[in-house]
């Protein structure tokens, strides 16, 4: 009888199973050579920003901006809007296709509106109390139609009744 066990065979089969999918990560040399991370000649770059509430921020930034533009020799534009301006310039951006490669904003706007607006929900739903004993006349209705609504209540009436446990 052989010391290999089940327990080990599946041990061995998947660190051979791991070493196959993450070693073409490690050893490709040839993908790597190929990428240059080069950009392209006469590449531009338009950033839409908010307007600074701190001269020394847009001063950073700036100085930021003129190492990115040293270093890659992307030429940067900003443009600094207001805060209130920002989310309709990047609308229409976003409409015209003709806007900033980059918009930088803040993401606090869903902060701004009561929790429901109107036309949040077409209507409220509405509440049928029905009896589990009756069930077969609800599936007989014809606005019952959902599968999974109509099998959960199936099993919450054969659950309360003690004649549904779930297996562990």
């Amino acid at each position: 009888m052989s010391n290999f066990k089940r327990r080990k065979f599946l041990k061995t089969s998947a660190g051979m199973a791991a070493a196959a999918a993450v070693g073409p990560m490690i050893w490709v040399k040839d993908a790597n050579a190929q990428w240059k991370n080069v950009p392209e000649k006469g590449a531009k770059l338009r950033v839409l920003r908010w307007s600074r509430f701190v001269q020394g921020d847009i001063d950073q930034y700036m100085k930021n901006v003129a190492k990115f533009t040293e270093k890659t020799g992307i030429e940067v534009r900003i443009d600094n809007e207001g805060w209130e301006d920002v989310r309709p310039k990047a609308a229409v951006a976003a409409n015209t296709g003709a806007g900033p490669d980059i918009i930088l904003s803040t993401n606090d706007d869903a902060n701004l509106y009561p929790e429901k607006l109107a036309g949040d929900e077409p209507e409220e739903l509405e509440v049928v109390p029905w009896k589990m004993s009756q069930l077969h006349d609800l599936i007989a209705c014809h606005d019952v139609s959902e599968g999974r609504s109509i099998a959960a209540l199936f099993i919450a009436r054969e659950y309360l009744a003690g004649r549904y446990r779930p297996q562990r």
